[in-house]
């Protein structure tokens, strides 16, 4: 699923800082996930419960990623 989101010829790039957005990012699973596949990537994550986006934003801290 992570590889779905990422554009193979932009990561090839290595220049090229790439934005991975999930707009339903949950507990940020799949960020983290995608990050391991491109480390020079933007993460957004949003999420309708505040909750959840929060606990991302701690899941993504804790691997010393900014989201």
């Amino acid at each position: 699923m992570n590889k779905m989101m990422i554009d193979e010829t932009a990561a090839a790039d290595n220049k090229k800082i790439l934005t991975i957005h999930d707009p339903c990012c949950g507990t940020g699973s799949l960020l983290i996930e995608a990050a391991k596949e491109n480390d020079r990537a933007e993460l957004c994550g949003i999420d309708f419960d505040s909750r959840c986006a929060d606990i991302c934003a701690i899941n993504l801290g804790l691997r010393s990623r900014y989201g």
